[in-house]
């Protein structure tokens, strides 16, 4: 949906998405002293989540999943060998690849995340090897994030449906009789017609 709509789709893509990437060139690693960390296997995650992004793209195509489906998904691989158990690598999961979020319930915690047959993914997702973030939903029978730009881009396209009308009404004359109506034989309006 937000794909057809040019203005929806540019506050995402070009402006929101493109200042995250942008500032995330800035996020520091500090110690509980608030020294900076330098050198540490978690900032060279960060720096290079893995072998197709770098920190900027890995944010923005985090924060554009975030904004258009209200959720993102990280699956961070783990490592083998002498760093076993560290995350060697992190990939952002496109929202509409997951279908369902495990659960028995709403208050129950969240033991999986089961993907699309399409996906091109060989992991199981649990929450011990997927990081999830996403947008609060009032509706208590669905897992999923609400996405706030969904909702915008909606409310946009009854905007530009109204106007759509709006125009059909000018054209077709309908509304120059409300806005200014045929005068009466002296050339002036009715008495009616100036109380309404």
């Amino acid at each position: 949906y937000y794909r057809n709509n040019a203005v929806v789709y540019g506050i995402i893509s070009t402006t929101i998405g493109k200042a995250v990437g942008e500032l995330a060139d800035f996020v520091e690693l500090q110690d509980s002293k608030g020294k900076l960390i330098e050198k540490h296997w978690a900032l060279d995650l960060i720096n290079r989540p893995n072998d197709a992004f770098r920190r900027s793209k890995f944010f923005k195509a985090w924060l554009v999943n975030r904004c258009v489906t209200g959720d993102a998904f990280v699956y961070g691989e783990k490592a083998v060998g002498k760093d076993r158990g560290k995350v060697s690598a992190m990939y952002i999961i496109p929202s509409h690849e997951i279908v369902k979020i495990e659960s028995k319930g709403i208050s129950m915690p969240i033991s999986g995340y089961t993907l699309a047959e399409t996906s091109n993914i060989n992991s199981k997702l649990t929450p011990e090897n997927t990081m999830r973030s996403f947008e609060y939903n009032p509706d208590s029978k669905n897992m999923f994030g609400l996405s706030p730009l969904a909702t915008a881009s909606a409310y946009l396209q009854i905007i530009e449906n109204s106007l759509s009308r709006q125009n059909t009404s000018i054209k077709s004359g309908v509304v120059n009789n409300i806005l200014s109506p045929e005068s009466n034989e002296f050339g002036g309006i009715t008495e009616v017609q100036s109380d309404n």
